[in-house]
């Protein structure tokens, strides 16, 4: 439904039964699927592009936050977690020191669109890492070698639900 503009104030009940309760559910659904993708993407991006200046990680945070124009009423610390997981899962970056961030490239790159491979061969093995969605990883192996002419393959399939 869309409301109609009127001269008139709304009332306390409206306010409180209405708008409220919408203000409410947009800025937790900001606070937990987009600030910590956003926050994630900022320092990443920052930091690869070598436009990192010095500063804490709760200073970056608050930098991304900004953006959002929303107040203190996230809980830090579950944001904070988030930003983690997406920094090492989908940027492929490990904090080594939070004061002052510092930041460094882990060996193993995981993708960063909705669906997308990532490749890597070691010897024989060969690895297959596809990302689905945004809160699955499935992770496939595959190892192949021949045994006299004949191709031998063995496929893992795990699933991982973060």
């Amino acid at each position: 439904m869309i409301r109609k503009c009127t001269d008139e104030d709304i009332s306390d009940e409206e306010l409180e039964k209405v708008i409220n309760p919408f203000y409410d559910n947009y800025h937790e659904y900001i606070i937990t699927y987009v600030m910590p993708e956003v926050i994630a993407f900022y320092i990443a991006s920052s930091f690869s592009r070598n436009a990192m200046w010095e500063a804490t990680f709760y200073q970056h945070y608050n930098s991304a936050k900004d953006m959002f124009n929303i107040g203190d009423d996230e809980d830090y610390d579950k944001v904070k977690a988030e930003v983690i997981k997406l920094l090492r899962m989908k940027y492929s970056l490990e904090i080594i020191s939070e004061d002052p961030l510092d930041l460094k490239k882990s060996s193993i790159s995981f993708c960063s669109n909705t669906l997308s491979v990532f490749q890597k061969t070691h010897g024989k093995f060969k690895f297959v890492w596809i990302y689905v969605g945004c809160r699955s990883w499935y992770f496939l192996f595959f190892y192949s070698c021949t045994l006299g002419g004949l191709p031998i393959v063995f496929y893992l399939i795990m699933v991982f639900t973060i």
